[in-house]
Order: C-alpha cells, then structure tokens, then sequence
C-alpha cells in the first residue's frame, strides 16, 4: 500500500502534519545527557511529530533551560531557517519565542524558548473540555497570538490544540511556525488536514481566512471536548465542512456561552467571506472581550486598527437614538428660522473687493500690482480691509501672512476698510516719496461723503482735530447733527486720508502689566516647552521597551506634515517673486516638518502613560506595590492542579517581569531573585 493509501485510510483528526515535497524521514534519538556542540545538554524528550522532534535541554553556556527543535529530514535547513526568519517577525507574550538555528555535526536544529506546561491537545485529553472562565482566558490568550501573527502578515497554517501550549500559569502559547508563511498566498498546501479550512482541502492556498477557520475548530475542542467533524477520508470531511455538518456547542453541553457559540458558528462557515474579517472581531465578540484594554494590561502599545476596531456598538437604546436625532433635526430647523436674526450679513469678498477699488480710483491712487482682501471681526461685526500695491506686498512674519499693518504702508500702497454692506469706514493712501508736482486743486469729498453712507447737505464744517496716518498738507473736518465726524486730508489736492471712523475718548490710560500677566506668561511657556520635553521622554520609554507602531506613526506624521503644509501655504499672501516665494515656503516647509515630527514623538508617546505602571511594576515604590496588592488581591488559582491560572483576574502588574530580572540578576543572586518570583506566584 502506497504513503497516500496509508493518508487517505486514516481518520483526518489522527493524521500528522502533512509537508508538501517533503524527502524520506530519517530518524533521530537523542539520549537524555547527550552534549550537542559542547553547549546544549539533552534533559528529555518532550514530543515528536510530522514535522519532527522537540526535546527540552539546558544551555550550558548561559544556564538556562530551551527547547531544541529537530526537523525529521535532517537535509531540510532551509525550512529551519524559514520557521526562524518568519517567527521572529512576531514577538508577544502568547507567543513562543525562538532564538537561532544552530549545526551540529551537520545537523541543524531550532534553539527555542522552553515553556514548562502541556499542549492543549495532551490537556483536552486528559480532563476534557475546560471551565468556561478558564476556556475563555484560553480562547483569549490563543486569539492574541495569532492576532499578533497576523498583524506581522504571517499565516500560521498549521493551528491545531498539538500548536498551543499551556504554560505554568495557566497561559495559551501559540508555537510551531514550521508551515508559517509571511503573505497570503503558499506554494503549497501543507499543514494538518482535520484543522484545515474547506478551501485548503479544494487546493487553494493558506489565507488569514483559513487560520481563522482552524482557530474556530480549535475554540470548539476548547468549549465542548470533541472534535466538531469526525470522516473516514479527506473528501469526506471537506463535504461536511461545506455542509456545516457538525453538532452546535450548546447541543454538546449547555455550559458554552451563546456569544461563543455565535463566534464559533461564523468561524466554521464554509464561505471565507462570512468569516470574522480579523481576530481582534473575535476577541470583541467572546464574552468580556476588550482587544484594547487586553493590550494596555500587557503593557503592549495597540495599534491603530485595534484602536479603531475597539469601538462600542449598541450602547443607547432605539428611543434614545430616536430621540437624539428629533433633537438634532429639531435644532437644524430653529437655526434656520431664528438664526437670521442674530447672524452677521456679509456681502462676497469679490463685490468688497470690486468697491474698495471703485473708491481708490476715485481718490486717484496709482497702479495695482498686488491686491488682497482681510475680513476682520470688530465690535460685533466684520470689517473688509482691501490693501494694493504697486509693487510685491511681502509681509514681514515668518508665515507670510498678510495683515492689516504687514507689511506697513509705504509710498505706493493704498488701504480701504469697508463694513459688512460695503459702506465707506477709511481709507489711506500713501503719496510718493517724491512729488514734485504743484497742483492745488480743492478735492472732491463730496463722493466719499456719500460712499460713507452721509448726506454732505446734512453735515456742517468743524475744525480738524485728528493726525492723519501719512503726509499731508491739507486737513477737512465734518459733523452730522448726531455727532458723528468725519476727517479728511490731502497732499498736493490729492486725497489721501479719509476717516467716518467713531474715535472712542478713554482720556489717559497707559497698559501696565500686572504680576498675574506675568504668571500667566511663565506658565505658558513652560507649557509650550514642557509638553514636547514630556513627550519625548514618554516616546524614548516606549521605544527601549519595543513597544511602538512606527508604520502608524509615520503615517500620522505624513498626514499632518502634508495637512499643515496646505494649510499655511493657501493661507499664505504670494507675492509671485522667486526670493519672496523661495523664503515662505522654505519657512512653511520646516514649521510642516516639526510638527509632523512632533506628531510622531507624541504618538509614539500615546500609550506611555496609559500602560507604564502596568508594564513597568519595578518602578513602584514598596508601600505602592503593597497598596496594589490589598487593593486588587493575589492571583488566585483558576484549578485545582496547583498551578497559577488566570494571573491577569486581579494582578495590575506583569509577574513575568520578575522572571525576566531573575534571568538577568546572574547566578550569584539567582536564589534570591527566584524566591521572591516563587512568593509572587503563591506556588
């Protein structure tokens, strides 16, 4: 009987993992006490399988315990170093670590982290389906790791109950990423045929999709106990896999929540498209499920889509919702009846523009070359102030926005302020810094007069009392019978001041700065310099814990560097002369390029503080820690087994931080470090 008879005869469930032009198996036995390349002493045996054999050894040189992973056709080193390259791409805490690929006598083998526990599947079988709070922490902690996996673009093709591990403290591990892949699409269709999508077994390639689907078989062992498909072939079970043909969770046992089994149900359907789009859906979608705040208690800085993803639904009931939006419609329908009463009419700026210039050619001001338009808020209204030159306006601040004294007047330019309706309020023209002309001729105020919304007929000559703002040497004043004046002045009969401007008397006052100006100054600039400092301090401890999303930050940083740039340079006046447009957008440029770096220091900055205390316990003082322990407890024991289980249910530190500094302390300090790591943990 060929290899594929002895395949096809099987149950699915009890076939191994299939590798696609694998070469003949060569055995390997390796004897507890057997040094490999002087370093790496074997202890025990701790599984084999299709894809080979992982045994638990020590390393001598560093003291530590690893596990070595040995592939069974001892000529497939590319694969070793595949599994590796790929595995390292995805670093978190539900997933098993690996180190390097090390030859030894021509044999080459994985050195990975060794996690002291049992396999699901040797766990399932020994005390069937798991509690439903210690399912869900399971269920939470496998979701995360291939979360993790595939926000790295990896497909783990071969997730099965054998694939996970339970560590001592009762934690999931995801491990074996033999068959991984980093994008969507295999050269193969290797893997475990009974955790296989119902598209694999067609011969299409491994997909997110496909792990999901394998990720719904095993939360169904996890919830019920048994397999949900059992077949005599592999056509056999694709069939029912396409049919749905398996027994619902609640029917097996009616401890399985219903939220679980509507998650399960959409993971096993046949169709790719009406699975979960991504794991983090079903994280939020498992009882007590919080992707984010499961990410903030890890001391793990989310990612955007998980930030985005974790939005509530459903929280308002529909008259509530209804409501809302009667109010809203409501206040849409008052604004539009009401609101003309309160509301400001302006007329368009091109019709303000078109009567400023009306009015300076009247006056007589000499050519145009640049122009612009300002509408400012003044006194409850709008005021249009039109300014025009002959030559370039380049304002003097660093934006190259032009505003009502920037740049000053200066021989050429000509100032005229109209109100919202267009009505005449002054205006200024500069005379030329030589004139050498003689006319004396009267000027005509009676048009402006009229453009300023005053009858000449009802207004009666005063003496001036105002100084024009340019050189003058001849001055008119006039009164209306309400009191309001008006003050003109002319150079060589050419007008070039006018005002119908209301003078407010408030006799002498001269500002003073006061203590409270003066704090209230300090402490803004302490503010505008302590947030950046704050930020990058913040941004530097997130970076030494590896725990940043530099695509997300440089994408937030693009996008307000290219926002702001836009921004300042439609606000901006151009004057369309090379060295003036050269200098502004030099200057919009580099005030675009800081704050998109600010932007990326302060989103690398976000979680900092958020999760700082709960990645970092060692920085709580010993009362602080004390506090946190009285406050949210030990953790408690989610078995009866002996082991630690859920330590997250009431811990608000990471224990495995102790580990970690046991691991450093040395072997002098050892004894102590893991003394205190063993009363943390109450073993």
């Amino acid at each position: 009987m060929s290899d594929d008879a002895e395949t096809e005869a099987r149950r699915p469930e009890e076939t191994p993992t299939l590798v696609a032009d694998s070469e003949p198996r060569s055995a390997l036995q390796l004897t507890p006490g057997a040094i490999l390349g002087g370093r790496y002493r074997i202890v025990s045996l701790i599984g084999s399988g299709g894809m080979g054999a992982v045994y638990r050894a020590d390393d001598l040189r560093l003291g530590q315990t690893v596990a070595l992973k040995f592939l069974a056709n001892h000529i497939a080193a590319a694969r070793l170093l595949d599994e590796v390259r790929i595995g390292r791409q995805v670093s978190h805490p539900n997933v098993c670590r690996l180190y390097d690929v090390v030859e030894v006598d021509g044999r080459s083998f994985i050195t990975m982290e060794f996690v002291d526990g049992e396999d699901l599947a040797s766990l399932l079988r020994r005390v069937g389906r798991l509690p439903s709070e210690k399912a869900l922490a399971v269920a939470r902690d496998i979701c995360a790791g291939v979360a993790a996996a595939h926000e790295k673009n990896v497909v783990h093709r071969d997730l099965k109950p054998a694939n996970v591990m339970i560590d001592g403290r009762g934690r999931g591990r995801v491990t074996d990423f033999g068959l991984a892949i980093a994008g969507s699409h295999a050269s193969d269709n290797s893997g475990t045929p009974a955790y296989m999508a119902p598209e694999q077994l067609a011969g299409e390639s491994a997909s997110t999709a496909s792990d999901i689907y394998a990720l719904g078989l095993v939360l169904y062992e996890i919830f019920t106990g048994r397999r949900p498909f059992t077949s005599s072939s592999t056509h056999d079970l694709m069939m029912r896999q396409r049919a749905r043909d398996y027994t619902r969770p609640s029917v097996v046992t009616s401890e399985v929540p219903a939220a679980v089994e509507r998650t399960i149900v959409r993971c096993l359907d046949p169709d790719p498209a009406q699975r979960p789009a991504s794991v983090a859906e079903i994280v939020r979608e498992l009882p007590g499920g919080d992707a984010l705040s499961l990410a903030v208690a890890a001391g793990e800085t989310p990612s955007p889509a998980m930030v985005a993803a974790a939005s509530k639904s459903g929280e308002i009931s529909p008259a509530v919702a209804w409501t809302l939006l009667a109010v809203t419609i409501g206040g849409f329908i008052a604004n539009a009846a009401f609101g003309d009463r309160n509301r400001i009419r302006v007329k368009a700026p091109e019709v303000l523009q078109e009567r400023a210039r009306e009015i300076l050619a009247n006056a007589g001001a000499g050519a145009r070359r640049d122009s612009d338009l300002l509408l400012e808020p003044q006194a409850g209204s709008v005021v249009a102030i039109y300014r025009q030159s002959g030559s370039a306006m380049r304002p003097f601040n660093a934006n190259g926005v032009l505003r009502v004294n920037d740049p000053p007047l200066e021989p050429g330019m000509s100032s005229v302020s109209l109100d919202a309706n267009g009505a005449l309020l002054a205006f200024t023209i500069v005379p030329p810094a030589v004139d050498r002309s003689t006319a004396r001729d009267m000027p005509q105020w009676e048009r402006f007069i009229r453009d300023a919304g005053f009858e000449p007929a009802m207004l009666r000559p005063v003496t001036p009392e105002r100084t024009a703002p340019v050189d003058t040497d001849s001055k008119f004043a006039w009164m209306a019978n309400d009191g309001r004046r008006i003050e003109a002045a002319a150079f060589h009969g050419r007008p070039v001041w006018f005002s119908a401007k209301t003078v407010a008397r408030h006799g002498d006052f001269t500002p003073r700065s006061t203590s409270a100006d003066r704090l209230a100054y300090a402490m803004f600039v302490a503010f505008m310099i302590g947030i950046p400092i704050a930020g990058l301090l913040l941004a530097r401890a997130n970076i030494r814990r590896k725990q940043i999303d530099r695509a997300g930050a440089v994408r937030a940083a693009v996008t307000f560097g290219i926002a702001m740039l836009l921004a300042l340079m439609f606000r901006a006046h151009h004057p369309l002369t090379f060295v003036d447009e050269w200098l502004i957008t030099s200057w919009h440029v580099a005030q675009a390029t800081f704050w998109a770096l600010m932007t990326a220091v302060f989103y690398v900055a976000r979680a900092a503080g958020a999760t700082e205390m709960a990645a970092d316990p060692d920085r709580l003082d010993a009362p602080d820690r004390r506090a946190l322990l009285r406050r949210h407890g030990r953790p408690r024991r989610a078995d009866g087994s002996g082991r630690v289980g859920d330590c997250r249910a009431g811990l608000a530190f990471d224990v495995r931080r102790d580990a970690h500094r046991a691991r450093r302390l040395g072997e002098r300090h050892r004894p102590c470090a893991l003394d205190r790591l063993s009363r943390r943990l109450d073993v």
